[in-house]
């Protein structure tokens, strides 16, 4: 059942500040938990049902729904840092353009609002590099949770924007079975890696066509590793992480 959560929990006598984490469930998300629960962080993770299985060590469940702040603002106060791992898959678009404005542009920017009322002084924004005619309501979604990671980094706040083409890994089924989406990507990135000058230069010469689509896939270990860092590190404003960067990322 639900259970009531404190950010503020005591470890051998010393505060350890949580990581209130929206979207824990999904496939960036759920890695972002690990990789911090891996670190000894305490995680809280806000879902509207409580996940299967038994949760790693150091992540509690939290019931809340991201569009309704009241289900979850007692988590944020204290909270050391926000993950926004929110969204749905840009072919949603295609046939609900006002739902995938709302899953990937309103439910990140209600969530980074409430943060900022509680006074969580970082936020993890998990956005998306894509093209120019990507479908209307993911794009703009999209654009509006990234204006939003941006506005937030004020008052002494600090933003990460985690920008990914296509992300590859392991994902799970709701059953646990696990699809390696990696052996179909690992020819890709790696094409994507070895020519990456020449594809740059194609996306120059026509952005409005290629811009956004000849990055190399992302690893979802690269993801959690950079949101790790930024957590636990001192950087400050907006930090914009692109392919470019999160290729070949390793923890600091």
């Amino acid at each position: 059942g639900e259970r009531v959560t404190d950010p503020r929990i005591f470890l051998l006598g010393e505060l350890v500040m949580s990581v209130v984490v929206f979207g824990a469930r999904g496939f960036v998300g759920s890695a972002v938990t690990k990789e911090l629960a891996r670190r000894g962080v305490p995680v809280i993770s806000v879902a509207r049902s409580e996940p299967r299985g038994t949760p790693p060590d150091g992540v509690t469940f939290a019931r809340g729904n991201a569009l309704e702040p009241e289900t979850y603002k007692e988590h944020l106060k204290g909270a050391r840092a926000v993950v926004v791992s929110i969204g749905e898959p840009p072919w949603e678009a295609v046939r609900d353009v006002d739902r995938a404005l709302l899953m990937n542009g309103d439910t990140n920017t209600i969530v980074l609002n409430a943060a900022k009322e509680a006074g969580v002084a970082k936020a993890v924004v998990v956005n998306a590099t894509m093209p120019a005619w990507c479908p209307r309501g993911y794009k703009e979604g999209k654009l509006k949770a990234e204006a939003a990671a941006v506005e937030y980094a004020a008052e002494d706040r600090s933003t990460l924007v985690l920008k990914p083409g296509v992300v590859t890994g392991t994902r799970y089924t709701a059953g646990g079975i696990p699809i390696p989406l990696w052996l179909a990507m690992a020819p890709m990135r790696f094409f994507f890696r070895l020519f990456a000058p020449i594809l740059s230069a194609l996306e120059g010469m026509l952005p409005s066509l290629l811009g956004g689509c000849l990055s190399p896939p992302v690893d979802v270990s690269e993801l959690a590793l950079a949101s790790a860092d930024f957590v636990q590190g001192a950087e400050k404003g907006v930090v914009t992480l692109t392919p470019k960067e999160l290729v070949g990322y390793t923890a600091k």
